[in-house]
């Protein structure tokens, strides 16, 4: 049973992933088989199938957890991604090398647009008040929360979209510690991949990036480290 809400969850999940939160008409037939091939990617993590497509995470349900309207929690997989990248030598230096503090906004590029880190949370799980959207920690991890704000600062209805940009971002905890975000999501849960949406004029739009970190961690110092293409710089969350 719980294989079962497995796949069903990570094919859901990956729907968003493909489509965000936009509204596009499949026909039956390119329904069942777009499920279809979402389905074989999610089971090319059971040993006892062959197939292999392309490279999915297995996200997991608890079927003993469940939020207080009933939906299952998402529990982030427990994947150890500290100290991925370069120069991850373990001192301050090897990670930010050369690299200076630098605002967002100027780091993102979008003309007629404000996006500044907000606040951060440390939590074991993590929720979106007013959505079905629920992400819990694996075992041994906790979730560190960081919320991002973009505002259009114009007199005038905007997009912002990013599509196609070279952006990463990358957690850097007590300057030695490297992680990339596990999910970004939108503040109504609509999980997504890249950061595009509508602005109405003086509109900020919330978003968040969740990373993973060890649970016996004592995270001291936070910071954001925001790749662009050629630039890069970071933002001091904590």
């Amino acid at each position: 049973m719980k294989k079962k809400l497995t796949v069903l969850l990570t094919v859901f999940i990956l729907m968003f992933m493909f489509v965000g939160c936009q509204k596009i008409e499949l026909s039956e037939e390119d329904e069942k088989l777009f499920i279809a091939y979402v389905v074989d990617s999610v089971l090319k993590y059971d040993y006892d199938y062959a197939d292999k497509l392309v490279d999915v995470p297995a996200y997991t349900v608890d079927e003993n957890q469940t939020k207080p309207n009933g939906e299952p929690v998402t529990t982030v997989p427990n994947e150890d991604n500290d100290n991925q990248g370069n120069n991850s030598s373990g001192d301050s230096s090897g990670e930010l090398s050369g690299i200076v503090e630098v605002p967002l906004t100027n780091l993102i590029g979008a003309e007629g647009f404000e996006v500044n880190v907000t606040d951060y949370v440390i939590t074991d799980k993590y929720s979106e008040e007013g959505t079905d959207m629920a992400v819990s920690a694996a075992d041994g991890k906790k979730l560190l929360i960081i919320n991002v704000g973009a505002k259009n600062v114009t007199d005038k209805p905007a997009n912002l979209n990013i599509i196609g940009k070279d952006i990463k971002f990358t957690a850097v905890v007590n300057d030695t510690k490297k992680m990339n975000p596990q999910i970004w999501v939108w503040s109504d849960g609509c999980t997504f991949n890249v950061f595009e949406s509508d602005f109405e004029p003086g509109e900020t739009i919330k978003s968040i990036l969740i990373f993973q970190v060890n649970k016996d961690i004592d995270m001291n110092s936070i910071k954001l480290l925001v790749s662009n293409g050629s630039e890069e710089g970071y933002i001091t969350v904590k």
